[in-house]
């Protein structure tokens, strides 16, 4: 009687294995691309959320810019963050209403690629463009908060002050990583993520609210 073979013999299970692991290798890098551009669109989406926001939010102040504000931002506020966007925008942006004794966080400053990286949202997500050019001197927009290097705190301004140095080309605020800022821009840094988030791309807001991923030069 003649018996079929049905158990693999050992050099079809290595041939098998070898097939698999070269399958793998091509797709890693293709898969982390559709994994960056997903991340890209997330990110993206949620500023421009931020930004609409920042609009809203000036529309009913005078067109007053929200501040004053730290440089650095990130998702948790509570009741006496008041140098947050997180504080300052909770009403436009559909979050929890400060409370004393709890600490929220603002979802559109914590896209998925960042939560992946601080998962309890307490790394610095956002940085804030405080040198804006303007009539040969650097302008900080957001204002300044009182300090021990700035014991006279001045408010933010209206974004109409801001039409003369291009809207749609002065960057409000950008996604923000150890090789964006320098070392001794605050205390924050050591939070930062060391490499760009969305590399080879720097995701920036732009003063007429529109958001754009720019190649890191």
């Amino acid at each position: 009687m003649r018996f079929s073979r049905t158990a693999f013999t050992l050099l079809e299970l290595l041939i098998v294995l070898a097939i698999i692991a070269i399958l793998a290798a091509l797709a890693g890098p293709a898969w982390n691309k559709v994994l960056g551009s997903v991340d890209r669109t997330d990110a993206l989406s949620k500023m421009r959320q931020l930004g609409m926001a920042v609009q809203s939010y000036t529309t009913d102040h005078d067109n007053t810019l929200p501040g004053p504000l730290f440089s650095g931002q990130n998702p948790k506020y509570g009741i006496g963050s008041t140098y947050t966007l997180g504080y300052l925008l909770w009403s436009y942006l559909g979050s929890p209403q400060p409370t004393a004794g709890v600490i929220h966080k603002a979802g559109v400053l914590a896209p998925k690629a960042y939560k992946r990286f601080s998962p309890d949202c307490s790394a610095t997500s956002l940085f804030l463009n405080i040198k804006i050019p303007f009539d040969g001197e650097d302008i900080n927009p957001w204002g300044w908060r009182p300090s021990a290097s700035t014991p006279y705190p001045a408010p933010p301004e209206r974004i109409v002050k801001l039409v003369s140095v291009g809207l749609a080309t002065s960057w409000a605020m950008e996604d923000v990583d150890k090789t964006g800022v320098p070392s001794n821009v605050g205390t924050w840094y050591s939070t930062l993520p060391p490499k760009p988030l969305y590399n080879p791309y720097r995701l920036k807001l732009f003063f007429d609210w529109h958001a754009a991923a720019e190649i890191i030069q």
